[in-house]
């Protein structure tokens, strides 16, 4: 009988013991909070690009280039404009497709005109205006094959003038020649 009661008594105690220990066990304290953030963000005006006039040679002879500068004060009708209008004071990057040769494809025949663009055959112009007033606010870019990254006006504004050579043969066919000329503006987010 006493080896009933010392079961008894040692399992009470492990039964009291196990009670004090779970009231006396720490209680996981909860608390909560909550905060609420802003995100913003402000999309800039798009970029319109516009070739606004043709770069034309007008009538060229046989065997003899033919060049048409980008402030050509004489014919500023001849010179290319590309217009440009974005955000104001925004970081732009261009570039520019040229083409090698000008085509004529006429009733089925083929035939090129050479065509080439040197260092200086270009002007960006932060206060657009005519091809006789390039260079009120010049941008520094003059090379259409590597055109600088630069910042559109305080209005959101800029112009490139562009000009070029032709090079007819002595032989070359008496026709109508084309080709296209491609500018790709991006803002760079500076």
């Amino acid at each position: 009988m006493q080896t009933q009661t010392r079961r008894r008594m040692i399992g009470r105690f492990f039964a009291v013991l196990a009670l004090a220990g779970l009231l006396f066990l720490p209680t996981a304290s909860s608390a909560q909070d909550v905060a609420v953030g802003q995100v913003t963000a402000t999309v800039q005006t798009v970029l319109a690009v516009t070739a606004t006039q043709a770069l034309v040679f007008d009538a060229v002879q046989q065997g003899v280039p033919t060049a048409v500068g980008v402030d050509d004060i004489a014919a500023p009708t001849l010179t290319g404009i590309f217009s440009i209008s974005g955000a104001n004071s925004s970081e732009v990057s261009a570039y520019f497709q040229l083409p090698d040769y000008l085509w004529n494809e006429n009733a089925g025949d083929e035939d090129r005109l050479a065509i080439s663009f040197s260092a200086t055959d270009m002007v960006v112009d932060l206060l657009p205006g005519t091809p006789a007033a390039v260079g009120a606010a010049d941008a520094g870019n003059t090379n259409p094959h590597t055109i600088s990254e630069f910042d559109l006006s305080a209005a959101g504004a800029a112009a490139i003038y562009l000009g070029g050579k032709v090079w007819p043969t002595v032989d070359q066919r008496a026709q109508s020649y084309s080709a296209d000329i491609v500018l790709t503006v991006a803002y760079t987010g500076n």
